[in-house]
């Protein structure tokens, strides 16, 4: 989902209490994400990019298709990953009068393959990543992608 408030022709104001997102739909083959230069996790991420600055350069571009769009994605054939919120939220900023809070988590996120991005509780620009899959999914993610790495990508990513 794409935040297009600021992308809309006159923009949207940041105060704006509604909803403004759209859909970016992004397709990859296994073979892109498995190989070649960048590793897979990049190609993911410039492609994500991509796809988003696409997508709202023009946000209301086939509306009209959006619908039967979203209905053609099916999740039965695999690989289907949705990825939700956004580094610039400032989840870890807000205080509702009992101070920051010191995690954040979404309870609520399925195990079906779900990404939610959130900002870092460092303040350093990071980004907090949650993922949820099934459990034998998140053991292998984990042998995968995490041990061996050592907390840091070989593209310079910080987990």
């Amino acid at each position: 989902m794409a935040d297009c408030r600021s992308r809309v022709d006159p923009p949207i104001p940041q105060s704006f209490f509604g909803n403004c997102v759209k859909a970016c739909n992004m397709k990859a083959n296994v073979a892109d994400l498995l190989a070649g230069e960048g590793h897979g996790f990049r190609f993911a991420c410039d492609a994500l990019e991509r796809t988003i600055k696409e997508e709202t350069s023009e946000p209301f571009r086939g509306c009209e298709e959006w619908v039967q769009r979203l209905l053609a994605i099916r999740p039965d054939h695999g690989g289907t990953v949705n990825f939700a919120g956004s580094h610039r939220f400032g989840f870890y900023k807000a205080d509702f009068g009992w101070g920051r809070p010191s995690r954040v988590e979404f309870v609520s996120m399925p195990n079906d393959g779900a990404v939610v991005v959130n900002d870092a509780r460092d303040d350093e620009g990071g980004v907090q990543l949650s993922l949820a899959l099934p459990p034998h999914h998140m053991e292998v993610f984990s042998t995968l992608f995490l041990d061996g790495m050592d907390g840091l990508g070989s593209d310079g990513f910080k987990l």
